[in-house]
């Protein structure tokens, strides 16, 4: 992965996850569009994540990517992170 620094804590991010793998979905409105393999790294100052580190190419799309989705729920091991195309409203 790239070497990433947080600008809050002036530390280098680290790998946050050794055997559980990442799965990015990207969403087109509230469909599920691609599903990508990716790495994730937290700062150990203040504990903020990023997602980077993309595969190539895409696990699967559409169709396929939501039944492929769904299976990875099932089974439970990996992390999934969603990638919308607006911002969401978060709560704090």
């Amino acid at each position: 992965m790239t070497k990433i620094v947080c600008v809050k804590c002036q530390t280098e991010y680290s790998s946050a996850l050794s055997d559980i793998g990442v799965v990015v979905v990207e969403m087109a409105g509230e469909r599920v569009y691609k599903l990508w393999m990716a790495d994730l790294a937290r700062c150990p100052g203040c504990g903020a994540e990023v997602v980077g580190a993309f595969a190539d190419n895409p696990l699967s799309r559409d169709k396929e990517a939501a039944q492929q989705l769904e299976e990875i729920k099932r089974i439970g091991k990996a992390r999934i992170v969603y990638d919308y195309e607006r911002p969401i409203q978060v709560t704090p």
